[in-house]
């Protein structure tokens, strides 16, 4: 976890290490998975969808592709933040000719990374394609969803023709009338509203000393705090002090609205739900 979540490098591993030496199996389950359905849908690193929708397509199979944030679509009209190089957004002002430019030539160095998802597509008989499935080559023709909020970013020229913006798919795995922890929720409610850190669904899995920080922040402000640790116990960090509780997981729709703030790793669920709560945020930029 602590090479995926890497600025620079985590990418390229994600890519090169954990994904491409196991696409033809991929192709292979997400083949076997659509035997008789009429509709994949893709999420963006699941890099056998396309040639599984191009393949079985010919015999009736539909395919929609989701855009689960704004980088996603690379816009060169809405240029995203690159956290390796975040001084790069003063380049705005350039322009889209500018940033189309750069984007390309972002497309084009890491090509090598998905080389075997061009030679997988050889050995299909696919014709082959200039495009890259980390980018452009991940989008259905059919139907691309942009599954995010138009407060984080509105259509641009350069989305594909072919796309539906639905807003957040809100969903942190709770009923609307599941009950909280009672020991949360006495916390919660028995004094003044606490910042909640988090660090998601991944972060949490590399978190260092995210969450002794947090308790130092917290005490220097004179807030409680609410520390949302997961499963690793290496993340509570010893003793609490009093005006903070933690705990392993807590749906983000019954307890965000409880925070006087909220602090997290900047992952599109946390945001979604941090903008439904009303509160404010701040993103740690793990």
């Amino acid at each position: 976890m602590k090479k995926v979540m890497d600025l620079r490098n985590g990418p390229e591993y994600v890519i090169r290490e954990l994904l491409m030496p196991h696409l033809r199996n991929s192709y292979d389950d997400v083949t076997t998975a659509c035997a008789g359905a009429d509709l994949l849908v893709s999420h963006p690193l699941t890099f056998a969808a396309p040639l599984v929708a191009e393949v079985m397509g010919q015999h009736g199979l539909a395919w929609a592709s989701v855009g689960i944030a704004p980088s996603v679509f690379l816009s060169a009209f809405d240029p995203p933040v690159f956290a390796p190089f975040p001084g790069l957004i003063r380049l705005r002002i350039l322009g889209a000719g500018f940033y189309g430019k750069l984007l390309e030539n972002v497309k084009n160095s890491t090509r090598s990374w998905v080389e075997p998802w061009y030679q997988i597509r050889a050995q299909l008989r696919l014709p082959s394609t200039t495009k890259n499935p980390m980018f452009d080559g991940q989008f259905s023709s059919q139907l691309v969803l942009a599954m995010f909020s138009s407060a984080l970013a509105k259509p641009q020229p350069d989305w594909p023709a072919n796309t539906v913006q639905t807003g957040f798919p809100l969903y942190d795995g709770s009923a609307d009338d599941e009950k909280l922890d009672s020991e949360l929720s006495a916390f919660l409610t028995q004094g003044d509203p606490p910042i909640i850190f988090t660090l998601g669904s991944a972060a949490v899995m590399d978190a260092g000393d995210y969450y002794s920080e947090s308790i130092n922040a917290a005490k220097q402000l004179g807030k409680r705090a609410l520390l949302l640790i997961g499963s690793d116990p290496r993340n509570l960090p010893g003793e609490l002090p009093e005006g903070v509780a933690a705990f392993q997981y807590a749906p983000y729709s019954k307890v965000f609205p409880h925070g006087v703030a909220i602090v997290h790793q900047g992952g599109i669920g946390t945001t979604a739900q941090a903008l439904r709560a009303g509160r404010p945020m701040l993103s740690n930029g793990c």
